[in-house]
């Protein structure tokens, strides 16, 4: 939720002081970029 990845059925999603919710796709990429580091989990990474 707090990437804005996902979209809330109830509440409010608030971060850095603003609604993370709410905000449009071009606005959450542009936001993300500045105040996040988003690392996915991949499962092809093994110990050898």
């Amino acid at each position: 939720m707090i990437t804005g990845i996902d979209h809330p059925s109830e509440g409010e999603v608030i971060v850095t002081g603003g609604p993370v919710h709410t905000m449009s796709e071009n606005r959450l990429a542009a936001w993300r970029g500045e105040h996040l580091g988003i690392i996915f989990p991949v499962s092809q990474l093994r110990p050898p």
